[in-house]
């Protein structure tokens, strides 16, 4: 088996380019990760109705 990696099938021997030598997962950095601000020029101003929250709980 293998996974999708950027849109991309990779093949079992990639998984362990994820792994560190104690054969630990190593997680990329969220992409999704970013601030709505009130700032003037920021990226993700605020906007009634145009984010949505989702919470996992457990």
């Amino acid at each position: 088996m293998g996974l999708m990696i950027d849109g991309r099938w990779e093949p079992n021997e990639t998984l362990s380019a994820l792994t560190n030598p104690k054969g630990e997962f190593i997680r990329a950095e969220s992409v999704y990760r970013n601030r709505i601000e009130d700032a003037e020029g920021a990226a993700h101003p605020p906007a009634e109705g145009r984010y949505h929250v989702f919470l996992a709980k457990g």
